[in-house]
Parts: structure tokens; C-alpha cells; sequence
């Protein structure tokens, strides 16, 4: 529209010879921005290069107004000694109100070190410049590249790190067996320290003692003598749960034979002397326990 109004203006004999010039030059800027050239932006990805793994770069190429003023061709560049490079990919869409042609070119290295990435080159046409012959159907060769304008990307260098991941994984592995090996280790020693601990000696049932000692003399009271041993041998066994037969037990239990299997008759003064010493060893006992 304002290149009709300017052309409408150029024409009228009363625009004075400054306007008329003025004129000109929105014409021409009109024009320009209505055609302005493609331009390309190169991305390269921001990981590392390692061998045997794609690199990619994206390639985009981006102009305003008609989305069918240009068309923009496969992305090319040299063939490399240490890898290989293809055309991945290409997307056309509009991103910003800017037409955008997207291509992804990928490289796969084949070996570490620091190597020269060509420049990319991207041609594109201009579809009202293309002849009615070239645009036949029975056409099958490509437009020549020279005849035609060509965007470029700055060559650079790229670094290919080695792959240190089965190397990290070889690790892990290595300090998971480590570690295993050692809890295995350190259960298996602290089970025989365990082993080779003495066990704590059974506590000396106190309770049990002092009833074994009242049914003792009520045993005696009664005339029941072999009896009467057996709760006192019964209170000495639970005063030392550790050695429950001890002299002391043993002493007591052939009394209790002896009166209940060969008939013989203690005097009151054994009697006496066997209930004294067994109170003796319940008072000791609950002395050293602080009862």
C-alpha cells in the first residue's frame, strides 16, 4: 500500500523536487523490508562430543513476510576423515512471526581429539525465478548450487572427549563389590567375636531362694527330711545359676540320699547347721547384689 502511495505521489507535477526524493527513498526502503534476505543461525549442542555418539547442530533459517517467497534447500557441507555427517531433519513452521526453517545436521566422531567442523552451507531459490521448464515434472536433477545465493556457517573447532561412562560404571561397580566384600568381612568377624564371648551369667533368682528356704523349714516341721533337703539343695541351685552344682549342692543332695534311700536319720544339730549355711549363702548373695 505505500508503495502505491509513493508511486501515486512520484507521478503528481505539484510534489516539489525534495519530497519527490524523500519519496524515492521509502520506496526503495518499503521494498527491501518487504523482501529481506534469509539469514542463518547455527546451534551447536551444548554436551560434549564423544566417539561413536551423535553431535548435533541445528540449523535455522529465518526471514520475514511471505512464507513462500523463498525455498530453502537440504544443508550441505564437506565430507570429514574422523566421523561422519548427515542431514537429520528438517521442520518449516513460524516461530515470532519469523518463517523458520530448522535443519539438523549430525556428526558422529570416530575418535578422540580436536577436529575442524566445516562450514555449513544452506542455498536457497527464489520459487517466481524458477522457469516453468525447470519446475516440469519430468525434471529429476537438482538446482545447481552455483546459480543460486547460499547461506554459510563460520567453521570451528570441535573437542571429542573420550566416553568415560563405562569407565565411571566399571568403578561403581568396583567400590559396590569393595563394599560388599567389607560389610561381608565385618559381619562374619563380628559373629565370631560374638562367638568367642563369654555369655553373661544367669542372675541369681533371689526369690526363688527365700521360697525354697520357707518350704525347708516347713519341711523340717513336718518330720519331712528328705524333702526338707531338697528345697535347701533347690535354693542353693538358684543362688548360682552358674555352677548349680556346687559343693555345697552336692553336699546337700547326698544328705537328701541318704535319708530318703538309706533310711538315715539326721540330728538336729545337722539339721540346724545345713539351714544355717544355706541362709549364710542367700545373705552374701544379696549383699553382693545390694539387695
Amino acid at each position: 500500500m505505500l508503495s502505491r502511495y509513493c508511486m501515486r505521489s512520484m507521478r503528481s507535477k505539484q510534489l516539489n523536487p525534495v519530497l519527490r526524493g524523500t519519496v524515492w527513498v521509502l520506496v526503495f526502503l518499503a521494498g527491501g523490508a518487504a523482501y529481506a534476505e534469509p539469514e542463518l543461525k547455527t546451534t551447536p549442542q551444548a554436551q560434549p562430543a564423544h566417539p561413536r555418539q551423535a553431535y548435533q547442530i541445528v540449523c535455522e533459517v529465518t526471514w520475514e513476510g511471505d512464507p513462500a517467497r523463498y525455498a530453502i534447500l537440504p544443508a550441505e557441507t564437506e565430507t570429514i576423515d574422523w566421523g561422519t555427517v548427515r542431514v537429520k531433519k528438517s521442520i518449516a513452521t513460524v516461530r515470532d512471526g519469523m518463517n523458520l526453517v530448522s535443519q539438523t545436521v549430525e556428526i558422529v566422531p570416530e575418535k578422540v581429539g580436536e577436529f575442524s567442523v566445516p562450514a555449513i552451507t544452506i542455498a536457497y531459490l527464489h520459487p517466481e525465478d524458477i522457469s516453468p521448464s525447470e519446475t516440469n515434472a519430468s525434471r529429476t536433477d537438482p538446482p545447481e548450487r552455483g546459480a543460486s545465493p547460499t547461506l554459510a556457517s563460520d567453521p570451528f573447532t570441535l573437542r571429542v572427549q573420550p566416553d568415560r561412562t563405562l569407565a565411571w560404571v566399571s568403578g561403581g561397580l568396583g567400590v559396590l563389590s569393595l563394599c560388599v566384600a567389607l560389610g561381608w568381612w565385618f559381619a562374619k568377624r563380628n559373629r565370631k567375636r560374638r562367638a568367642e564371648r563369654p555369655s553373661p551369667s544367669p542372675a541369681p533368682d533371689i526369690a526363688s531362694a527365700e521360697s525354697a528356704l520357707k518350704n525347708a523349714r516347713q519341711r523340717r516341721i513336718n518330720g519331712e527330711y528328705y524333702e526338707f533337703y531338697v528345697e535347701l539343695n533347690r535354693a542353693v541351685q538358684v543362688l548360682s545359676p552358674s555352677q548349680p552344682e556346687n559343693d555345697l549342692a552336692a553336699r546337700l543332695k547326698t544328705r537328701a540320699n541318704d535319708v530318703g534311700f538309706r533310711g538315715v536319720r539326721p540330728t538336729e544339730d545337722d539339721l540346724e547347721g545345713d539351714v544355717r549355711t544355706v541362709e549364710r549363702a542367700l545373705k552374701k548373695m544379696k549383699e553382693e547384689l545390694n539387695l
